[in-house]
């Protein structure tokens, strides 16, 4: 540098030059490619990159597998001139010829450079990022429900545009594989009407080459090889233009003179990509507009709620903290008997209390309500699963839950996670394997090659014992709670009885880890359960220990944790789409999804998540073919609970099954705004 500074001081060098920027590294890294040895470096991928300090030219093979035809002959002419020049210690005339040999691939590079004006790392993205941009690269209408909504209000006073603009979008979404995808028509929670429907992830745009930011260094021509057709993907950050996907097109572009390109553009600086939390400047600009999507109604509970295993009816109120509750003949709360607590003592239902925060913006998909009729001539597979909701509980009944408190991961709101329909058990998804098999090979009737869904439906209120859920719950409570030393040693003498690994509570924190090692394995699941129940134990719940009815209430749902066994259809996923079978995924297998705290295997893919119904359905009505039929014939009760919490029923959706099912929600919404509890 000080050589040059020099020269132009003396002024030597008569052009203008900016001396501070000036960067002698280009023409350095091209000299070298005439250094001995050089051009085996660069066939091997190994010669300093031009355009990028720290970086490496492409190898011979990587320019062959790009189509760099010319840039790869080049090179091998200069593994040529490394012969000829390790020839001339013998033959020193033939120092020289090599060096020749090796000058078309250096004056290449030097001239050349890159055919960006700059060249820069790709962005860190989260995984939510992460997952929306990997998928853009598929079909539009394989992943237009993961971009964004989309609301166009109706014009009352042009009524036939309207209609005309509903006709283009249904035509141009009815291929999208997603049922929250396609254009609907949505009531706004100003009272207006309006057109919803998703747009993908990505969206082409016209935009200045000059603004693209290219993510591959040392990329000096087109090349000569058949391209990917389309248009290349652009992600937005922080402000650029980043080439994810596309550079030689690019490229061919520029050669060509082109100063704009068509471009698939994800910009996530705009927020709104279902998953994908939004940044900050964009919520708050958002702020501004109004609301872009009214609030769905989804998995009400029924103004009505029958137990049709016991032949009770019940109507519902709605209790100070939100929760739903049946009432009486004079209209007080009540709940069943020997429901969530098997003992007639305990806190009163309507006076248990908890601290819940929802999970940060992002983690979840919105819900999306769907109807009975968008799933005509398809297969329902009922998922029965507990009542645990998605989020943290931070307390229950006053009392705090040691550290950070449970993170719960949903029983109906699992599916809007972004990791799969379902998780469970392997035997409960090998259930659902099977069913969907049988439904494949037309053992069940229907159509066979129909899109099969799972649905939801409620097992009972104490189904999440077995789940870590319950039992971290009151373990994280009872450091808090007020048990007698003497109480708390003759119950962790029980636990250590049954499992001597048992650390007791004298440290929580090795406590909670022995709660949940092997989180997924059926030994796992007893140990909690069997925790579990000694807490519930009529003795410990009078001598201080976390009241267990209020523990299940706090992890439950709000709208099913005092309702009878046996709502359907708060959550519906696609398991399998038309006449394939359904993807299944297992603890320690190649995916990388997140799993279950509880569960090890899942089916259904990371997008199935459709929607819920508006209200619960009775399971009679979920499944008329089966259940319906079983209860009228006088099947045993609690054999047919277990036939559904353990086995898998599926369910056709004739018009005949779909239009009770369409009456019963239109009824109980209309009670339900007679009630004030719909709007």
């Amino acid at each position: 540098m000080d050589q040059f500074r020099g020269a132009y001081n003396q002024g030597l060098l008569t052009d203008p030059m900016d001396m501070a920027s000036f960067d002698p590294y280009a023409p350095l890294a091209a000299g070298l490619m005439l250094a001995p040895g050089s051009g085996f470096a660069d066939v091997a991928g190994y010669a300093p990159s031009i355009s990028t300090p720290g970086k490496y030219e492409p190898s011979m093979m990587a320019n062959i597998g790009s189509g760099q035809y010319l840039d790869a002959g080049l090179q091998g002419l200069g593994l040529l001139g490394d012969a000829f020049m390790a020839a001339g210690a013998v033959v020193p005339p033939l120092i020289p010829v090599g060096a020749a040999m090796k000058l078309p691939r250096a004056g290449r590079v030097a001239s050349a450079a890159d055919v960006f004006s700059e060249v820069k790392d790709f962005p860190n993205l989260t995984k939510s990022e992460e997952r929306v941009v990997a998928a853009s690269s598929a079909p539009p209408e394989q992943v237009a429900g993961l971009g964004r909504v989309v609301t166009e209000p109706i014009d009352p006073q042009n009524m036939a545009a309207s209609k005309a603009r509903f006709d283009q979008l249904q035509k141009a979404t009815s291929g999208y594989e997603q049922e929250r995808a396609k254009a609907r028509i949505v009531r706004l929670d100003d009272g207006t009407d309006a057109i919803q429907y998703m747009e993908p992830p990505a969206t082409v745009q016209s935009v200045p080459i000059s603004q693209l930011k290219a993510t591959q260094p040392g990329l000096l021509s087109g090349g000569d090889a058949p391209l990917t057709e389309g248009p290349p993907l652009v992600v937005k950050k922080g402000g650029e233009l980043f080439v994810r996907d596309g550079h030689h097109r690019l490229a061919r572009m520029i050669e060509a003179g082109a100063d704009t390109a068509d471009v698939r553009v994800v910009d996530l600086d705009a927020g709104g990509l279902l998953g994908v939390e939004t940044p900050r400047a964009a919520r708050v600009a958002n702020a501004t507009i109004g609301h872009n999507r009214p609030p769905a109604v989804v998995g009400k509970t029924p103004a009505i709620v029958p137990n049709e295993l016991r032949g009770t009816e019940f109507r519902t109120a709605v209790l100070p903290d939100g929760s739903r509750t049946l009432i009486d003949a004079g209209g007080n709360p009540y709940i069943e008997e020997k429901t969530l607590n098997k003992l007639l003592t305990g806190v009163p239902h309507d006076r248990m209390t908890s601290e819940f925060t929802p999970p940060p913006a992002g983690t979840l998909l919105p819900e999306v309500e769907v109807k009975p009729e968008d799933f005509e001539g398809s297969w329902m597979v009922n998922l029965s699963g507990d009542r645990t909701r998605f989020g943290n509980l931070s307390k229950v009944n006053d009392i705090e839950l040691y550290g950070d408190g449970v993170d719960l991961e949903g029983g109906n709101d699992y599916m809007r996670s972004l990791r799969a329909v379902w998780a469970s058990a392997p035997g409960a998804v090998s259930g659902i394997e099977n069913q969907i098999k049988a439904i494949r090979k037309g053992l069940l009737g229907g159509d066979p090659d129909a899109p099969i869904y799972g649905i939801t439906t409620n097992m009972a209120e104490r189904s999440g014992d077995f789940a870590v859920d319950t039992a971290e719950t009151i373990m994280r409570m009872i450091p808090n709670s007020p048990i007698k030393r003497d109480d708390l040693k003759a119950f962790e003498a029980s636990i250590k009885k049954k499992y001597p690994d048992y650390p007791g509570l004298a440290n929580p924190e090795k406590a909670l880890e022995w709660l949940t090692k092997d989180a997924h394995t059926k030994g796992a699941g007893n140990r909690r359960l069997f925790f579990v129940q000694e807490a519930a134990k009529g003795t410990n719940q009078k001598k201080g220990f976390p009241d267990i009815g209020s523990v299940r209430a706090a992890i439950s749902e709000p709208e099913t944790k005092f309702m009878p066994y046996g709502r359907t259809g708060a959550g519906i996923g696609l398991l399998a789409p038309q006449g394939k079978l359904v993807a299944r995924t297992r603890a320690g297998d190649a995916s990388d999804i997140r799993l279950h705290k509880t569960y090890p295997d899942t089916v259904g893919d990371a997008l199935g998540y459709e929607g819920g119904y508006g209200v619960t359905l009775n399971r009679s009505l979920g499944f008329p073919d089966d259940y319906a039929l079983s209860l009228q014939a006088g099947q045993d009760a609690a054999g047919l609970r277990r036939t559904y919490d353990i086995g898998r029923k599926a369910q056709f959706m004739r018009p005949d099954v779909v239009d009770p099912q369409m009456e019963f929600i239109e009824a109980q919404k209309q009670m339900l705004r007679n009630q004030g509890i719909l709007y």
